[in-house]
Formats: structure tokens, C-alpha cells, sequence
């Protein structure tokens, strides 16, 4: 089992604000393989194999259908961004190209049901953080759903856009995708760090954003995921996951200080107040728990996370970590601060969990998938989360 060297985001606070410079680690460089296998199904020639007209009517005008967003004070450009079968690098000179870049004619590629793997480097003033956060049009109405077609990638520092500091994450595509050619914006921003909008109607301080084209291919044989919260346990899923196994999409939900609440089996969230809670995460008191986030557990025994023992710091799991009946988990975080430090410290990656389901009177293992900042864990992002209902172990892909 692997534990605190998972993530490939190593985050920081300076000047109160939050920020993150990464290298790839051996564990990122897995998650890398999942997406080249796929992309070099079409082809394996990075940002130049293929290029298609930009998408929107003829006669249009870039970013047109889609929003537009601007710079005002300076653009610290995005200089190389990675994934989804491209590896396209653009001048990492300030106030050298336009606030919002037309990269269309570059065309990624994803399968619905997929993990596709990204890595973004930028530009950043020296002491200076700004969030990266990318969006994709997964239903093509010419718009970026904040709340459903965002993801939080991480938070870059200092950086000239070459030093190899990035920040990495993995997403998985929706099932209900539609297929076909989208649109794909990468935006990094100072002033709206822990969210950059894919648009900004009266401007923003600092950064930059890049469109991209991102093809949207059907469901293979061997894809596994499918939302049953929106499929139901009927089997219409266009490949059947394992059974048992349920998965909760995309949620990208912020952990707000005061906290947030899940109840795993409706997908219920709310602050701590739900009737039946499997986890929860909040701010500790500072006198007696320390200054940073905390994890709680609902009021049944058997709720708890997995921890390097019963009493030390919770793990930071990642792909092929399987949680099940052997195990260790602790739900004591609330007492012992020092079982929070890998999430204190920052981190992009899964914390295993198990519960007790109320539906079926069994215990069920499972993991919610995070990404942290350093110094108390916050701002922090709950990006999906998943656990088997058969009781069985599972594993994370």
C-alpha cells in the first residue's frame, strides 16, 4: 500500500495565499500512462497530429459561441500543457500574447467512461500563486457549466514556466458525454485562485486562459465507469461496471472551513447537519485539535478512514492502493491533529473509508478522491468519491 508519496502536488501558503508547485512523481507518471495508451490509438504525434478547423459556425469570431475573458492588469501565460493525447508548449514571456489564446485547431482526445490525465505549467510572478482550473463542454451548448464542466487542477507558485513546476490531476469522463468535437478552456488566475471562471465579463487582475478542441470518442469495451446515481442499478450503462461498484461522477465540491458532509449512498452534501453522515471535513478547534481541516465520521463506529495504524496519520492512497477488511482505520483525526499532517502538507489524492450501509446492513469500503492545500488543508476540493456496496474491497483505478 502506498501512503504520502501518491500525490504530485506539493502545496504551500505565502502572503496568505494558496499555491502549489509540482514536479511528476513515479505515481503521476502512472496516471500518465492511462491517457497515452488512449490517445495513441488515433495517433502518437503530440500537439501536431491533428488539426481540425476551429469549432463554431463559419464567419465567427474566436472564442465565439463560447465566452470570452480578459486580462486587465498583466497576462502571465500558460506555457505548456500536457494530456488527453497533446503536449503543446507556448511563450512563457509576461504580457507577450493575448488573454485568451486560440488553440482550436488542436485537437485532444478523451473516451466517455475514461481517466484522462493532465499537467499544466505556467508563468508566475516571483512570491505570487494563481489557480488553475480547466473546463470542458461536455454537453457542447456553447457554454462552461462552473459547477459541472470545471475542474480544479491545483495552484502553481513562483514560476517561470519553464522550470518544469506543474500542477497535474486526473479527471474522469462523464458517461453521458456527448460525443463528437467540444470545446476545452485552460484558465490560470491570481485573483480567483481557489476557482478561476472560464469567463469574466468586467476582467480580472492577472493570467491567461487557452482553448483547445477536445474530441469526445464512444464508450471502449473494457471502460468501466458509469454513474449509477444517474443510470440507476439496471445495467444501462453502455459496458457494465464491476458489479457492486458505485461511482459518484465529477462532483469538484469545495470543503468551505465551517464543513461539508456526505451521505455516500444518496450523494446527499450539506454542512455538518445530515441526519445519516458516512464523512465529513471541517476546520478543528483551534485550541484543542489544532488550526486545519479534520475528519469526522457520523455517529456509527464502523465509519472510519484508513490510517498507517489506529492511532497515527491518515494515508494519502492512490491508483492500484486497494481498501478492504484488512486494512487499518482510525476515526480519531478529531483528537489527534498529527493524524491530518499528509493533508495539512497538501496533497491530490484518495483517502480509503469505510462505512456502514444502512440499506444493506453491511460494511462497504470505498475512497474520496481530494486535493488539499498546505499549511491547514484549505482550500480543499472533494472531486469524486466511489465504495463497492457488495461489501467487497475495492480497488482504485
Amino acid at each position: 500500500m502506498k501512503h504520502a508519496t501518491t500525490s504530485s502536488i506539493a502545496l504551500g501558503v505565502t502572503l496568505g495565499l494558496a499555491y502549489a508547485t509540482s514536479t511528476l512523481g513515479a505515481s503521476a507518471d502512472a496516471t500518465h500512462a492511462l491517457i497515452d495508451v488512449a490517445a495513441t490509438k488515433l495517433n502518437g504525434a503530440g500537439d501536431q497530429a491533428t488539426r481540425l478547423p476551429p469549432i463554431g459556425n463559419s464567419g465567427e469570431t474566436f472564442p465565439t459561441p463560447y465566452c470570452a475573458l480578459s486580462y486587465a492588469q498583466a497576462v502571465h501565460p500558460i506555457s505548456r500543457v500536457q494530456g488527453m493525447g497533446i503536449d503543446h508548449r507556448s511563450d512563457p514571456t509576461p504580457d507577450a500574447s493575448p488573454s485568451l489564446e486560440d488553440f482550436t485547431t488542436l485537437v485532444a482526445q478523451v473516451q466517455t467512461g475514461e481517466l484522462a490525465a493532465i499537467s499544466i505549467q505556467g508563468y508566475t510572478p516571483a512570491n505570487s500563486s494563481e489557480g488553475v482550473k480547466v473546463y470542458i463542454d461536455w454537453n457542447q451548448d456553447g457554454a462552461f457549466d462552473e459547477a459541472t464542466e470545471g475542474y480544479p487542477i491545483g495552484f502553481l507558485l513562483d514560476s517561470t514556466g519553464i522550470d518544469g513546476k506543474q500542477v497535474t490531476a486526473t479527471l474522469r469522463v462523464p458517461s453521458s458525454a456527448r460525443t463528437g468535437e467540444t470545446r476545452m478552456r485552460v484558465v490560470k488566475a491570481f485573483d480567483q485562485m481557489a476557482n478561476p471562471w472560464s469567463c469574466n465579463e468586467g476582467g480580472s487582475a492577472s493570467g491567461q486562459a487557452e482553448d483547445y478542441t477536445l474530441y469526445v470518442g464512444g464508450a471502449q469495451s473494457e471502460a468501466i465507469f458509469c454513474s449509477r446515481f444517474e443510470q440507476g442499478d439496471d445495467g444501462s450503462c453502455s459496458t457494465p461496471p464491476p458489479a457492486g461498484i458505485v461511482y459518484s461522477d465529477p462532483l469538484n465540491v469545495a470543503i468551505p472551513r465551517s464543513g461539508l458532509c456526505i451521505n455516500f449512498l444518496t450523494g446527499e452534501m450539506s454542512p455538518p447537519s445530515l441526519p445519516i453522515s458516512h464523512f465529513c471535513a471541517a476546520a478543528g478547534d483551534p485550541f484543542l485539535f489544532g488550526p486545519g481541516m479534520q475528519f469526522y465520521w457520523g455517529t456509527d463506529d464502523n465509519n472510519a478512514g484508513v490510517a498507517l495504524t489506529s492511532t497515527d496519520r491518515y494515508l494519502v492512497l492512490g491508483p492500484d492502493d486497494t481498501i478492504g477488511p484488512f486494512s487499518t482505520f482510525s476515526r480519531a483525526a478529531f483528537g489527534l491533529p498529527g493524524m491530518m499532517l499528509d493533508y495539512w502538507d497538501g496533497m491530490h489524492g484518495y483517502l480509503g473509508v469505510r462505512f456502514l450501509n444502512e440499506q444493506t446492513g453491511e460494511i462497504n469500503y470505498g475512497y474520496v478522491h481530494m486535493l488539499t492545500t498546505h499549511g491547514s488543508g484549505f482550500p480543499a476540493v472533494i472531486m469524486d468519491y466511489a465504495y463497492d456496496k457488495s461489501g467487497a474491497a475495492i480497488t482504485i483505478p
